[in-house]
């Protein structure tokens, strides 16, 4: 029970953040505030990236693919970037990078089922 009530409020926080803020695209906006921890990210290879994303999940994750979702121009955390991650078991996850490197988790089927629409592996 007390898992579950940590998965939903996890779930609510980073819903929160994401409905609060304002998501980087392509068009011409004002720019998200710098994170060095995804920047780091998108300077590796494909699986570099997941096998770095899978340290944060732990729980025996072997990271196959990492997908960005969005980077978070407003809000309360301006600046996170979204990621989607998908483990050698099957098992996927979202994972919230603030800009100073700490990483928040979520399975993705919480997230999705927490997050009004908004889905694992597809942009913010």
């Amino acid at each position: 029970m007390t898992v579950s009530v940590r998965i939903l409020a996890t779930a609510a926080a980073m819903v929160l953040v994401l409905a609060a803020g304002d998501v980087a695209d392509a068009k011409p906006k004002a720019a998200a505030p710098p994170n060095a921890a995804n920047a780091e990210l998108m300077k590796m290879t494909p699986e570099e990236r997941a096998a770095k994303l899978a340290e944060k999940v732990g729980g025996w994750c072997i990271g196959t693919r990492a997908f960005l979702m969005g980077i978070v121009r407003g809000g309360p955390r301006p600046g996170s970037a979204y990621w989607s991650l998908e483990c050698a078991d099957g098992r996927s996850f979202a994972i919230e990078l603030d800009r100073d490197g700490i990483g928040t988790v979520i399975d993705c089927p919480s997230y999705e089922r927490a997050s009004f629409g908004k889905k694992c592996f597809k942009k913010l």
